[in-house]
């Protein structure tokens, strides 16, 4: 995690861990602040800040999610790019039954 930041230090950029570890302890300063002061946080506040932790877990876990699948498309490519060569290779006894760019279609159609 990076350094502590002083008022006045501008943060351009989170990791999701370190916006949810953020956002746990606005919440702490709001349950410390609401036992201090007269006047105190709405529920709806707690509310949106617990939806906003969980939404940064899921969005850390559908990113894992996503690159997973990433490098199973790659793999599924390369493998593909292999049977192509080995069926368009004249030596091999088959010719020419598939072309890549006809699967590339169909994989593109599925990451839209």
């Amino acid at each position: 995690m990076r350094e502590k930041m002083t008022s006045g230090q501008v943060i351009e950029e989170l990791s999701i861990e370190e916006a949810i570890e953020c956002n746990k302890n606005l919440r702490m300063y709001m349950k410390l602040s609401d036992k201090n002061q007269p006047c105190k946080f709405l529920e709806e506040n707690y509310i949106a800040l617990n939806m906003a932790i969980e939404a940064l877990k899921f969005q850390g876990k559908a990113e894992v999610v996503i690159s997973q699948l990433r490098e199973d498309r790659d793999r599924l490519l390369t493998i593909l790019e292999r049977i192509e060569k080995y069926l368009n290779n004249p030596n091999s006894g088959v010719n020419g039954l598939v072309h890549i760019d006809d699967v590339r279609g169909v994989m593109e159609d599925y990451e839209a």
